[in-house]
């Protein structure tokens, strides 16, 4: 099923890619969320702070963030508030380093990396003993629910009902190569200074560890790919590293109903790295691609809440019953 989206009610800047991602990337406020913090202590002995809301609720959604986000973003609290006011529970958890303080381990996160959020499930089935969790991420956080479902599935909770993905890249290799284009350097000049300061502060718990050097020298994503995301995780280089990173090797294998809701106009996904041929041959998956939404934003006139978050609602509705 599409849920159509309606673009004669669009803010006047939501036509416009960049200022659709970023005007509500920055001016958006969701009021409302008061989140407890736990503490889950990881298999390797690291940590991931969750973020939850408890209402008694008989079912639950994990929300996962996008690349050098968190709880907090505007596009994961709009999601949590619409889905309170719809009777569940929210689990919104933080990759490592992500939560405002510096985890333990070697390493960070990644897009490929699906251990932490079987770990965050396998917490959640068991607290709270829901009926049915759902998974909603944007942007990585898509792309790490996604690749989980499709990759653990002979381990995957009979709870876990329905994934729906917001803004993922489904190709890394060809968004990194767009992140690096020109008219890009926005994007590229932000994520490159919150994960070289994290990558500092890394270096310090781990002397030796991390070349500052040449860190500091980077200019292109396939040269951070190559010399650090890849081998902080283990990984030969950047087209191993790509390899797992990459969605779209993995969805044929997805086992439960799943969406994929991207925007032609997202300034960082390239329109033909979205795997609507691969939708064709798996009934699982439904890939929408709207005209318009840009990058996690989906702004609506007159609405508190994004198509993307009622799109979200709407789905989980239905996959749930």
């Amino acid at each position: 099923m599409v849920f159509e989206y309606n673009y004669k009610n669009l803010p006047l800047y939501a036509y416009n890619k960049h200022l659709a991602t970023i005007v509500p990337s920055i001016f958006r406020k969701v009021n409302g969320i008061e989140y407890l913090r736990e503490r889950l202590i990881l298999k390797d002995n690291d940590f991931l702070d969750i973020d939850v809301v408890y209402n008694k609720n008989n079912k639950a959604v994990i929300l996962s963030h996008g690349l050098e986000g968190n709880s907090e973003k505007s596009y994961i609290k709009g999601t949590a508030k619409l889905f309170l006011e719809n009777g569940w529970d929210i689990i919104a958890w933080n990759c490592r380093s992500c939560s405002g303080e510096m985890n333990k381990a070697k390493r960070i996160y990644h897009h490929g990396e699906v251990e932490d959020i079987g770990e965050v499930v396998d917490w959640a089935v068991v607290k709270n003993q829901y009926k049915s969790i759902g998974l909603i991420g944007f942007s990585m956080g898509g792309v790490i629910n996604t690749k989980y479902i499709a990759t653990q599935k002979a381990n995957l909770s009979d709870k876990l009902t329905f994934n729906i993905a917001v803004s993922t890249p489904c190709d890394l290799e060809a968004c990194a190569l767009t992140l690096d284009q020109k008219n890009n350097f926005i994007y590229k000049r932000k994520f490159f200074k919150s994960l070289k300061d994290k990558l500092m502060l890394k270096a310090d718990q781990y002397p030796g560890m991390i070349d500052t050097d040449l860190l500091q020298r980077i200019k292109y994503w396939r040269d951070f790919d190559e010399h650090f995301s890849a081998g902080m995780n283990g990984f030969a280089n950047r087209r191993a590293f790509y390899q797992q990173a990459t969605l779209n090797n993995f969805l044929e294998d997805v086992t439960i109903p799943t969406l994929i809701l991207n925007a032609a106009n997202d300034p960082l996904i390239p329109i033909e790295s979205n795997p609507s041929s691969i939708a064709k041959s798996n009934k699982m998956l439904q890939v929408e691609i709207t005209k318009y939404g840009g990058h996690c934003g989906y702004s609506l006139r007159k609405d508190e809440y994004t198509y993307a978050e009622r799109s979200a609602l709407r789905f989980a509705e239905g996959s749930v019953g």
